[in-house]
């Protein structure tokens, strides 16, 4: 269907770092007050791995808002609890007062996959492959795009 790059988003309306360079990242990791990203979304590990081979993990550990998804993490960016969410781009979108900074840079940069596929168990194999056929189709790519889901 499509992919979702793994970013950072921030209130609408601050003074927006530059994350386009590691160098730059790093920087602004270290100087934003605070950071949420879900405690037990799939991304994590990929975060915190960033964090140690940045040099900077003791540094942000006390900074870091778990949170119990990308929703409730991105939301607290724009109710001002937390400074920075790094999460999926489909996920910072649809929440009112964040926008996205910007991809992860560099060796950094990561993205979740999103397929479709009918399951043998499934009763009407038609409807199934046509509600594939309307996620797939160029009629959807606008809308995908506009939640954060590019087809590259």
């Amino acid at each position: 269907i499509g992919r979702s790059e793994l970013g950072i988003g921030i209130k609408s309306g601050v003074p927006r770092p530059d994350i386009k360079t590691v160098d730059g990242l790093k920087k602004a990791l270290r100087d934003v007050k605070s950071i949420t990203y879900p405690q037990d979304g799939a991304s994590r590990g990929t975060i915190e791995k960033m964090f140690e081979r940045l040099g900077i993990a003791a540094g942000v550990k006390p900074k870091i808002i778990f949170a119990p998804g990308s929703g409730p993490a991105t939301q607290s960016v724009a109710d001002g609890k937390a400074g920075f969410v790094i999460t999926l781009f489909s996920e910072i979108l649809p929440i009112k007062g964040v926008d996205v900074l910007g991809a992860l840079p560099g060796e950094f940069q990561s993205d979740i996959k999103f397929s479709a596929a009918t399951s043998t168990a499934v009763s009407d194999k038609q409807a199934a492959r046509a509600v594939i056929a309307c996620v797939t189709g160029s009629k959807a790519t606008p809308v995908l795009k506009a939640k954060g889901i590019d087809r590259k």
